[in-house]
């Protein structure tokens, strides 16, 4: 198991390094040039003179250089834990960033728990109870959920509730330490809009694996020898139904950073999603940059997660 983890850890350095070229290339073809939008705003401020100096704005900002240069400056920054400097002043890149990140960790981290809660147990009920009520009321709902989408629900829930029981979730952020309940009160609304896309995928997903391996010969086997039904199901059929289902939603982890960015903005929370669209609005490119790629190394690490517990959970896969 260890050389298998110090494998994966191997791959994880150039990935992130072609990422990081991604992410750096792709922020620079934003349409919009940052420099006159700077060199609009300090023409139009009061007792301004009539000529802004362009090159001056572009030796501040960096930006005087080729981009490859430009590169190498930030890469160089980032491998020392420094993402840069914001373009409007306001501070380090890695501070906004990770001031922000533990609401969009606590926000992503309920979502997952929540979408598994509803899936798991849901679809491996509708497989042992297979074209009963149950299932088709399982089914129905796994569907539900991956229809409708997040933002509209989301909009929903603000709308409908402020309009006929004057009510609206809280968008004030209770850290969690001052008052846990309060924050989780706070966090419970976004999570399930957030969580309603991965639970009905992965409802379905865990039904069909179920379903699979108890058509397997193994599990006639074990209804031979006379088990009884939990342990047939709980010790035999899921954990090798749940392979499969570990590497799906480890698929699903990027479809969620992203429906964050969304959650965020709709409910007024204060992470790095919103982050993310006010940089975009601005042109921070470093801003823009520093979160795509906290974000990018996040869904590696998920992978890398979802690599180690597939190994657990099928041995084989260690010889990969």
């Amino acid at each position: 198991m260890g050389g298998y983890l110090w494998r994966r850890l191997a791959y994880m350095v150039p990935t992130l390094l072609v990422v990081s070229v991604i992410i750096f290339s792709l922020v620079r073809m934003v349409p919009g040039d940052i420099i006159d939008q700077m060199v609009a705003e300090m023409a139009a401020q009061p007792g301004a003179s009539g000529t802004v100096d362009r090159a001056a704005i572009e030796r501040r900002l960096g930006l005087d250089v080729p981009v490859y240069v430009q590169y190498g400056r930030w890469i160089a920054g980032v491998v020392q834990g420094d993402l840069g400097e914001t373009f409007s002043g306001y501070g380090s890149v890695t501070e906004k960033i990770f001031g922000r990140l533990p609401v969009t960790f606590e926000l992503g981290l309920l979502s997952i728990l929540i979408g598994l809660v509803i899936a798991i147990p849901i679809g491996i009920y509708s497989a042992i109870r297979q074209n009963s009520v149950g299932d088709y009321v399982g089914r129905t709902t796994a569907i539900a959920f991956m229809s409708v989408p997040n933002f509209w629900v989301g909009t929903m829930v603000m709308i409908y509730p402020a309009v006929l029981f004057r009510w609206s979730p809280p968008m004030e952020v209770i850290p969690f330490f001052e008052d846990p309940l309060g924050n989780l009160g706070m966090f419970v609304i976004p999570s399930m809009v957030l969580g309603m896309s991965l639970a009905g995928s992965t409802m379905r997903m865990t039904r069909t694996m179920m379903l699979e391996v108890l058509r397997q010969d193994f599990i006639r086997t074990a209804w031979s020898k006379g088990l009884r039904e939990r342990i047939v199901i709980l010790r035999h059929a899921t954990r090798n139904a749940l392979i499969p289902v570990v590497t799906w939603v480890g698929f699903q982890i990027p479809m969620l950073v992203g429906g964050a960015v969304v959650t965020e903005t709709i409910f007024g929370l204060p992470g790095t999603g919103r982050l993310l669209v006010d940089a975009l609005s601005d042109r921070d490119y470093p801003v823009v940059t520093g979160v795509a790629l906290i974000v990018a190394a996040f869904v590696v690490l998920v992978n890398l997660l979802v690599d180690l517990t597939y190994a657990w959970l099928d041995p084989r896969a260690r010889q990969d």
